[in-house]
């Protein structure tokens, strides 16, 4: 069977009337790197999993399609950013993965895009730890 899914935002992040869509680059990173390791597999054996189902998965690439808002584009709530057409499968293990990247990417741009809103005339710098 064949899932469709819409990934979007109900409310905007900091109560704010937008949000600035990140995270793609990172998705089609995910996506063209999908599937499981030997170590995954190996894993999923000493749990129990039967050896079909295992040599399914070791086999198991994307094969669905993803449309998408381009990256650095204006949304609001409730609009889709990111649609994905795929085997039921591969859309159930993908969807958590695609929410975590979107959410926190998203969610970075958007504090960008206010910060810079507000500061319109003084330098911004990123200073952030580095280890």
């Amino acid at each position: 069977r064949i899932a469709v899914f819409d990934l979007s935002f109900r409310k905007m992040p900091f109560n704010s009337g937008y949000a600035v869509f990140n995270g793609l680059k990172r998705v089609v990173n995910f996506i063209e790197n999908f599937g499981f390791t030997n170590e995954d597999i190996t894993y999923l054996k000493s749990i129990g999993y039967e050896e079909d189902f295992l040599n399914y998965l070791k086999d198991l690439k994307f094969t669905g399609n993803i449309k998408s808002m381009q990256e650095g584009e204006i949304f609001f709530g409730n609009e889709p950013l990111l649609r994905v057409e795929a085997p039921l499968i591969q859309a159930q293990l993908i969807e958590t993965i695609l929410l975590n990247i979107i959410n926190f990417q998203t969610l970075i741009s958007t504090k960008a895009s206010r910060i810079r809103q507000e500061a319109t005339h003084v330098i911004l710098m990123e200073v952030v730890t580095r280890r």
